[in-house]
């Protein structure tokens, strides 16, 4: 059976998960043909090869997985072949600041480890603001961050923007 390019057909077919539908294209490097899932390939998601790709491309191709935490942490996808991909637990998902310092130490973190942001600004994640520290260490770190006493010292002038505002808005 020949099959063309762009053919769409059910997963079931070419003994894949049934419920999707995959279309069959070429690599956009080398040429190679491929069956991809039909989202994916919707979306332009993870288009080269897995030789064209190798770890490093996969990765780049799983940045779509990239969301934001409830916390406000990022938190982005890791690849089954990453060797990284031990610090996500059951899931794919691992936090970005965590993931950003094991990749520069070249080991995974253990779970006494903890990367702290040095500005307090959870979803950046540039490696000079990021700082590896001990479990007691971080909540000390939280403690004395001078983001937390600007905080205050925030909420102080609000407090006295507001009560000059109402002195202003009642003359």
């Amino acid at each position: 059976m020949m099959i063309e390019l762009g053919t769409t057909v059910n997963g079931s077919k070419i003994d894949r998960t049934k419920d999707c539908l995959y279309i069959y294209v070429s690599c956009p490097k080398c040429g190679k043909l491929k069956w991809m899932r039909k989202a994916s390939y919707n979306k332009g998601i993870n288009l080269l090869c897995r030789s064209c790709g190798g770890a490093e491309g996969m990765l780049r191709r799983g940045r779509y997985g990239k969301t934001r935490h409830i916390e406000g942490y990022m938190r982005v996808v890791v690849h089954p072949l990453d060797p990284l991909r031990i610090m996500c637990g059951k899931t794919a998902w691992c936090m970005e600041h965590r993931l950003i310092m094991a990749r520069a130490m070249g080991r995974p973190l253990t779970q006494d480890e903890f990367v702290h942001h040095k500005n307090g600004i959870r979803d950046d994640n540039r490696l000079e603001n990021l700082e590896l520290v001990s479990r007691r260490n971080h909540s000390i770190l939280n403690k004395l961050c001078a983001n937390c006493e600007l905080r205050k010292e925030i909420k102080v002038l609000k407090s006295r923007i507001q009560a000059l505002e109402s002195q202003v808005h009642d003359a």
